[in-house]
């Protein structure tokens, strides 16, 4: 990023460096003024890189209206007031409507021999780039830490003292 648009465009340059994860970016603002003046700048910005925003989303009506069309995301062309729409990103479901974050618990393996390759596996499913549900995963970090002091292979079965799920 060049310097002087550094210097033109903090707001815009700090979000990129910041607030993006791979190629999503989740962002909240203090006003409508903030979200359309940063709106506008992020698309400016990186456009020059010849980058495009897409896929907009906002619980804002009125900050949508400030997104040309074809860069919203289509379910935030829905009626806010009439339907729920439902906008999945990082792992994360967002209800504009509502302004609701909801998580999904993922369908764990129903094996009845669990071995570190299953509980590793599973692991894997818990996806939380933002650190939102953290506290929850913190017994099984723990119990993570305590798979590894076994030094098991991965596909010993756990001793019984460890297959208490």
């Amino acid at each position: 990023m060049q310097e002087d648009e550094k210097n033109h465009f903090s707001a815009a340059t700090d979000t990129i460096l910041y607030e993006f994860y791979v190629d999503d970016m989740l962002k909240s603002v203090n006003s409508l003024e903030e979200a359309v003046q940063l709106s506008q700048d992020l698309i400016e910005v990186l456009s020059t890189a010849g980058l495009t925003l897409r896929k907009w989303s906002s619980n804002s009506r009125e900050l949508l209206d400030h997104i040309p069309p074809y860069l919203r995301d289509e379910r935030s062309c829905l009626d806010l007031e009439l339907s729920n729409p439902t906008v999945k990103t990082l792992g994360i479901k967002w209800e504009p409507r509502s302004d609701i974050f909801r998580f999904t618990v993922p369908q764990w393996n129903p094996a009845t021999e669990i071995t570190k390759r299953i509980i590793l596996s599973d692991f894997a499913k818990l996806f939380d780039p933002l650190g939102l549900v953290g506290p929850s995963l913190v017994p099984s970090k723990v119990f993570l830490q305590d798979l590894r002091r076994t030094k098991c292979s991965w596909n010993d079965i756990l001793p019984e003292e460890l297959q208490v799920l």
